[in-house]
């Protein structure tokens, strides 16, 4: 909970630099909740992808990291989509470690739709009871048995090996999707 304190003051230190030293209308957004699910703008934005309990995995840090977006009111980056890391998809709903080790059963079997149609991403889907999740993560103050049993949260080494292992098992599936 520390972690998500201190990343919540950092956010919001950035945007308030942005606004006063650069003039950018921007909002901050809380690492733990806030205005958006972050994790499928994370992934349309080429960091990652979404994993199967929702949360974001990247080559350098699995899960293992918290993500607390800035948005700008004007453009000053390049649009990114990109699906490198798609192949996650597949390969989460086969492994299922988190769900299957989730102590409240909270991770769904499929990912559910929360919104239709968002421009640029078509639908969010969300991955988790929030339910079931939320007061137990409160109660252990952050479970991440999830993020624990995770094989991405071994680094990069692990995460290259195990898309190397995928891309060969799945040789034509994968070269379609990129």
């Amino acid at each position: 909970m520390r972690v998500y304190k201190e990343l919540g003051f950092g956010v919001d230190d950035i945007a308030n630099w942005l606004r006063e030293k650069y003039g950018v209308k921007c909002q901050s957004n809380h690492p733990l909740g806030g205005l958006v699910n972050t994790s499928p703008l994370a992934a349309k934005a080429g960091l990652g992808w979404q994993g199967h309990n929702g949360l974001l995995i990247t080559p350098k840090f699995g899960q293992r990291q918290r993500i607390a977006p800035i948005f700008i009111q004007d453009k000053i980056f390049q649009f990114t989509d990109n699906s490198e890391h798609k192949w996650l998809e597949q390969f989460c709903k086969n492994c299922r470690k988190c769900e299957k080790n989730c102590p409240t059963g909270a991770i769904y079997s499929e990912k559910k739709i929360s919104i239709e149609n968002v421009s640029g991403i078509e639908q969010t889907r969300t991955c988790i009871d929030r339910t079931k999740c939320y007061p137990y993560f409160n109660r252990t103050l952050g479970c991440s048995v999830c993020v624990k049993v995770c094989p991405f949260s071994k680094g990069e080494t692990q995460y290259n090996k195990l898309k190397q292992i995928y891309i060969i098992y799945n040789k034509g599936i994968y070269a379609s999707e990129s």
